[in-house]
C-alpha cells in the first residue's frame, strides 16, 4: 500500500482539537503544534486512547513548533487535547506508513530569515516525508519547494505556519520553504521527518492447473 493523505483539519488558538471525519485503525494520527508566543506554550498531547510519540520540537522565539504522531488503534473521531493552548493545531491522517524513522528527523531554529533549508536522506523508497515551518512574519506569501503544502494559515499580522507532506524514491529530499517578500524576514523554525512506509503483504502465488473444476 502506498503513503497516501487521508485528512486533515486544523483549529486556532485551541488546547484541543478533533477530526471532523472517521479515522481508520492501523493508519497513523499526526498532530502539528505552532506559536508565535514569546514563550513556548506546555508540551505535550493526548486522546485518552493513543500513545503519542514526539517527532520534533523547536522552541525559538515567535517561532514554536512541536510534532506528535500515534498508530489509531481504533475508528471513530478522535480529540487530540494539547497541556496548553497553541496559536494553531493541525491534525492529519496517513495511511500506509509506520512510526518508525528512515533517518535522523532534522530540525532547527533561525533569527531574521525569509527562508530555510531543510535536506534529509532516506535510504528507502516510498517513506512518508513530513515537514513543517513556523515563521512570526507579515509576509504575502509562503509556500514549500517539494511535496504538498496540506494546510497553511496566516491568522494575524505575526502568525504563520505550513504543513508539508511528500513521498518518493530513496534518496535526498531538500525542502526550502521561502517568504515573499524577502523584507518579511522573521523567527522562524522548521523541521523535516523520514517515516517507513508499512510493508506490504505477501504475494499469494498463483500455479497454472493448480486446481481443476470437475466435469460432469
Amino acid at each position: 500500500m502506498a503513503v497516501a493523505l487521508v485528512n486533515s483539519r486544523k483549529g486556532n488558538a485551541a488546547s484541543s482539537l478533533a477530526t471532523n471525519w472517521s479515522v481508520t485503525a492501523g493508519n497513523i494520527l499526526v498532530a502539528f503544534f505552532f506559536s508565535d508566543n514569546g514563550t513556548e506554550p506546555a508540551i505535550g498531547c493526548s486522546d485518552g486512547t493513543n500513545s503519542y510519540t514526539q517527532f520534533s520540537r523547536i522552541g525559538n522565539y515567535a517561532a514554536h513548533h512541536n510534532v506528535y504522531a500515534c498508530v489509531l488503534a481504533a475508528g471513530g473521531t478522535i480529540t487530540v487535547t494539547a497541556n496548553d493552548t497553541w496559536d494553531t493545531i493541525v491534525l492529519a491522517e496517513f495511511s500506509g506508513v509506520t512510526l518508525t524513522t528512515d533517518a535522523t528527523t532534522v530540525k532547527a531554529g533561525l533569527s531574521n530569515q525569509y527562508t530555510q533549508t531543510l535536506a534529509i536522506t532516506v535510504p528507502s523508497d516510498g517513506d512518508l516525508i513530513l515537514s513543517c515551518w513556523a515563521v512570526n512574519s507579515p509576509a504575502v506569501t509562503y509556500y514549500g519547494s517539494i511535496g504538498t503544502d496540506f494546510q497553511k494559515e496566516h491568522n494575524s499580522s505575526s502568525h504563520l505556519y505550513i504543513a508539508n507532506w511528500a513521498t518518493g524514491a530513496a534518496g535526498t529530499f531538500t525542502q526550502v520553504f521561502t517568504l515573499s517578500p524577502t523584507w518579511a524576514n522573521a523567527n522562524c523554525s522548521g523541521c523535516i521527518i523520514a517515516l517507513k512506509a508499512a510493508a506490504s503483504g505477501p504475494a499469494i502465488p498463483v500455479f497454472m492447473n493448480q486446481y481443476r473444476q470437475r466435469r460432469n
